[in-house]
């Protein structure tokens, strides 16, 4: 799904990207993600386009899954993430060597001529530090938070959320966090992704996070684990995604 091979400085999460909600079976798993724009004026060209794409992809026999998120809230209300999780790296050059060529010929036909821009990045999955969901399912939406870690602090910032999660999980914390840490593709990065599965989910639990924190570290000890974890990193942003399985691709089993 590659329309730009160049890493640029993207907050996916996928991100959100989010097809490696699965229990990982390797020590950590890589995500890849686009963050695409349409040209102002033709989103519809562009999901067509990306309809039609899809269809090579299926066409070609991909054995990747293709899961693509609309952005809903924030500065990049709009654009589309699309991402391919659950790889190591040597997958990314048998997948290259095999439907590289073919993929970005039916991206200059199908997809290009509509696009407005496109970011590339590449994350690895964090399960030791995550609440994982019961459930293996892709959620309908969830909320994507990128935190940008200042040079240096990345340790501190993982061991921060480490412990907080770790109370968490004491604390029967009823909203699973998925962590992925950005490897190639811009500033120092951790994202987290939290499904959901409508705007209801989107109100705070009772207790909140910082009581049941406290409650199982204490409060002194809490107020430290908090206090690291903000001294880590700059700035963050938070997104609302939304799982758009007609734009996608899944191979049949």
């Amino acid at each position: 799904m590659r329309i730009s091979r160049i890493a640029f400085s993207s907050v996916c999460a996928l991100l959100v990207a989010v097809t490696a909600i699965a229990q990982q079976a390797a020590p950590f798993t890589v995500l890849e993600a686009h963050r695409q724009k349409a040209a102002p004026g033709k989103a519809a060209q562009y999901e067509a386009g990306r309809k039609k794409h899809m269809d090579w992809h299926r066409q070609a026999g991909d054995p990747w899954t293709w899961t693509i998120w609309s952005v809903t809230t924030g500065p990049d209300t709009g654009s589309y993430i699309v991402t391919s999780g659950d790889h190591q790296w040597a997958d990314f050059d048998t997948w290259l060597a095999k439907y590289g060529a073919g993929d970005q010929a039916d991206v200059a036909i199908n997809v290009a001529p509509s696009g407005g821009g496109s970011e590339t990045s590449y994350w690895r999955t964090r399960p030791e530090i995550s609440l994982m969901p019961a459930s293996n399912d892709l959620p309908p939406m969830g909320t994507l938070t990128t935190f940008y870690v200042k040079p240096g602090q990345s340790t501190q910032f993982r061991e921060a959320v480490a412990k907080i999660n770790g109370a968490l999980k004491k604390a029967n914390w009823p909203l699973a966090g998925i962590w992925y840490e950005l490897v190639n593709g811009g500033e120092p990065a951790f994202a987290v992704f939290t499904p959901r599965k409508g705007m209801a989910d989107m109100q705070p639990p009772e207790p909140s996070m910082q009581a049941r924190v406290a409650q199982q570290l204490g409060q002194a000890e809490a107020d430290a684990a908090w206090k690291s974890l903000s001294e880590a990193y700059s700035h963050s942003r938070t997104e609302i995604l939304e799982r758009r399985d007609d734009l996608g691709y899944r191979p049949a089993k």
